[in-house]
């Protein structure tokens, strides 16, 4: 579950930049995190030269603003990494 308490926890939170956002949407983005968390778990049991993994997601509402929006909320993860593609195309 979703632990806000200790220094070592760090969130990243995710807010659509679209206000017209289907709410739902936030709960898609959760279930396809954890479905494909789940296809990682199966892929590690056949113990590859490297594991892979997905981070929990979570949904939280802000229930102390206006509308009390949704919002995705995932661990932090500290480092330098590159970004391959975003939710609507592929980057360079």
């Amino acid at each position: 579950g979703l632990d806000v308490r200790g220094r070592d926890r760090e969130w990243v939170v995710k807010l659509s930049k679209d206000p017209k956002e289907d709410p739902k949407q936030y709960w898609r983005d959760v279930q396809m995190q954890m479905e494909a968390r789940m296809w990682a778990q199966r892929y590690n049991e056949k113990h590859p030269p490297k594991a892979v993994d997905f981070i929990a997601a979570y949904v939280l509402e802000l229930v102390d603003r206006e509308g009390q929006p949704l919002c995705g909320v995932e661990t932090f993860i500290s480092g330098s990494y590159r970004k391959w593609n975003n939710n609507w195309d592929w980057s360079d």
